[in-house]
């Protein structure tokens, strides 16, 4: 069986003309998806990242090889 893996993207901005104590700007975007998520905003989950590997596992296996 192929192997597949999923991927989540991290930016991290750092103002420099904020003083040093300032929170940072991070946002995390999956692979394939347009909604970027922010901490705060929305709560990373595990499980969205395993639904990606299920939908390539399904793709995959509808292949005929």
């Amino acid at each position: 069986m192929a192997e597949v893996s999923a991927a989540c993207f991290f930016t991290i901005k750092i103002s420099k003309g904020k003083p040093p104590s300032a929170p940072i700007d991070v946002s995390y975007i999956f692979e394939g998806q347009e909604l970027v998520h922010r901490p705060g905003m929305s709560r990373f989950r595990e499980k969205w990242l395993r639904d990606i590997i299920e939908a390539k596992h399904v793709l995959l296996e509808s292949i005929p090889f």
